[in-house]
Parts: C-alpha cells; structure tokens; sequence
C-alpha cells in the first residue's frame, strides 16, 4: 500500500512540473493588459461532453474520480456565450457534442489585426487539412482587441483573406477569453478526446511540437497515424532581431506618449501636430492636424504624416479610412515600394485590418515617414517583424 501511495505521489508532482512547462512564453505573443490573470487555469469545451453535459448514467464528478488523467489534467469546461460561428455547418448554434465527443480538439485564441496570430494562421489551416479526416477538430475563437474586429463581416473576410476554413466562434464580449483565463494573442490549447488539457502554447513559433503533441493525442484513438510533418509555406521571423515593440496611436492603449505630444490631451478635438529636428528611438511622431479617438489617432486635414526611427525587417499598420485615403513609405528620402503598394507607392487605405507598410531584405534600424492623403485616416498600432 505504501508503495502505491509513493507512486501517485510521483505522477502528481511530475503533474504539476508538466503544467509550470506548459505555462513558459513562447516568442512573439501579444499580451493583453489585464493584470491578476493565472494563465495556468485552463477553460475550453470538453472535448467528450455536449452542452448538455453528461455522457453516461455516471454523474461527471464520480466518473472523473476513477480517470487517473484527473490526478494529472484539467478537465475543460464547456464554452459560455458567442456571437456567432463562421465555418460551421450547424451554422450559428455551438459546435455540436457529436462533433467533439471522441476528437481531439485545439484551440485557437486569436485576433484577426494582430501580426503574430496571423503569422500562426498558415501553420492551423494545414493541420486542419492534414487531421480533421484523422480525428482533429480546430476551433478558432476570435476574441477582439479593438472595436472594429467584433463586426462580423470584419471576421468573414478575414478569414477568407487568410484561406481558414476551420470553424471560428466569435468571441466579442470575451466569455471564452475569460473562461481560459488568457491573456495572450495567440494562445493554443489542445485537449484529447476525454475532455483534459494537455497541451498549451502562448505566442508564436514551437509548431514541430504542437504538431507532434497533435500527432501523440490522435494516436491514442488510432496507432496507425502516420509521423509525416504538414507541409506549411508560412512567413518566419527571428525575434531576436526586432528591436521596437508594438506601438499603439490612441491614448487609451497607449504604453508610451507620442514624441511629440500635445498637453492637455484632447478628445476628439483637431490639434496640430509638427514633427521636431531630432527623432528618438521607438516613439511615434505626427504631422499635420489629428483627433485622439482613445482606440486612435484621426487624421483632420487632407494631408498629414507618421514618423518612427524603429529596427525590425517589417512594419505593419493597423488602420482604417472611412473615405478612403492613401500611404506612402519613406525610408529616409527614399520611396519604398512595400508590399501592399502600387507602382507610384501608394497604399490604399479603407477597410479596418493590419496593412503591410515596409518589407526590406535585411533587419536593419531605419527612419520611416508615411505620407497621409485623405482626412478620415485612423491609426490604431504599429506592429514589426
């Protein structure tokens, strides 16, 4: 008997040790600015109980007392309230229990503005593709940082834009996002198909292993899953080399004041920015009129600019025009031909999504003007990779 007692006691120390590796960050995660969050509580959908909760004549707690796996796992509880769902063929209703009873489920928290979920995207639309015949289920839950992403036709095409064609549950008040108890864009959790957590990534990059995690729950259903790796064709990025982080416009997300800031802040009230001899470091500067809207910066008058000194291989920019208005990238005085820009550098700006300003061949410290046309601009946040 005492033996016995040692045994557990060794399988629920490692237990614990599992979950403290589970929790370390990976690079390239985008945290939310809540405080108090235990990112070690773990809530997702039981992959082996419905919405209507039991499976067997067993009441849930009895049967969970007889599964070692409780001694070890959490076991996910079911989702609360949505928006709605995108690539479901049950429409808008909660992805039904015969569609994860006995499944292996990953779960994908994401946002569709935000550059490190979308460089994640690539690598859960090919395992979608290579397992879902194998007993994998992907559920992506869009959870929004802005106002603009909780529009439902923001998310569709987002997910048309980036060939997704795994279900999405929208996400907008946030009821799955606390129920995980995240903070983070991306974060992914994979259950097996008795319901428990047994895999959890925040951030970017570790995609052999949360495959390989996928490939090890999928064989306890079935042996003969074969080890070949999904072949992804997806952007990579090396975070060691980034030397500017994510910068946001508006002052309600605003970590640090504009290099030329206004005293007082005025909401929504037209001031004149102009940009001054000397640029500092990672620090956002204006030229022309703009309105603090709290989410963002608005451009008033027709023409306006962005300047930033940053270090990074890309720069991205979260924006909108109501109107309609153009950007064009200047790296010192010369015109940059950036991904998204016409043959005049032009980039045109309308839709509510991130837009990708500067690409260059190598990382390297650059001075970047963005030339505005078009008073209605909003500016929400910079991104680099």
């Amino acid at each position: 008997m005492q033996k016995w007692i040692w045994q557990l006691a060794i399988v629920m120390i490692a237990g614990i040790f599992l979950f403290a590796a589970f929790d370390a960050i990976s690079a390239g995660a985008n945290k939310e600015g809540k405080t108090g969050a235990e990112p070690s509580q773990y809530g997702l959908p039981p992959a082996s109980a419905g919405a209507g909760g039991k499976d067997s004549g067993m009441d849930e707690k009895e049967s969970e007392a007889f599964n070692p796996k409780s001694l070890m796992y959490q076991k996910a509880p079911e989702f609360e309230s949505y928006a709605g769902v995108i690539n479901d063929q049950n429409g808008d209703d909660f992805l039904s229990s015969s569609e994860l009873k006995g499944k292996v489920v990953l779960v994908d928290i994401w946002t569709y503005s935000c550059i490190n979920c979308i460089r994640t995207l690539p690598y859960i639309q090919a395992w979608h593709e290579k397992y879902a015949d194998s007993g994998l289920v992907i559920v992506g839950v869009h959870s929004p940082e802005f106002e603009f992403e909780k529009k439902r036709e923001n998310i569709e095409d987002a997910a048309k834009r980036n060939n997704l064609t795994y279900p999405t549950i929208i996400d907008n008040d946030r009821k799955i996002w606390n129920a995980f108890k995240n903070s983070y864009w991306p974060r992914k959790y994979l259950i097996d198909a008795d319901g428990y957590i047994r895999y959890d990534h925040i951030g970017e990059g570790g995609y052999d292993e949360t495959e390989r995690q996928i490939q090890s729950l999928l064989k306890e259903l079935n042996p003969d899953i074969k080890s070949e790796m999904a072949n992804v064709s997806a952007e990579g990025v090396d975070f060691s080399q980034i030397q500017t982080p994510e910068l946001y416009f508006g002052s309600s997300f605003r970590r640090v004041p504009l290099g030329n800031q206004k005293a007082p802040i005025l909401e929504s009230i037209a001031q004149n920015y102009t940009l001054p001899g000397l640029l500092a470091p990672n620090i956002i500067y204006l030229e022309g009129e703009w309105k603090n809207n709290g989410e963002t910066m608005e451009l008033a008058s027709n023409e306006g600019a962005i300047e930033i000194n940053y270090g990074s291989q890309s720069v991205h920019l979260v924006a909108e025009s109501a109107r309609g208005s153009t950007a064009s990238a200047f790296l010192g005085e010369e015109l940059h031909i950036g991904p998204e820009a016409n043959g005049q550098g032009e980039i045109a700006i309308g839709g509510s999504r991130l837009y990708r300003i500067v690409k260059t061949d190598e990382y390297a410290r650059n001075s970047l003007k963005i030339k505005i046309k078009g008073a209605g601009f909003k500016a929400y946040a910079f991104t680099f990779g």
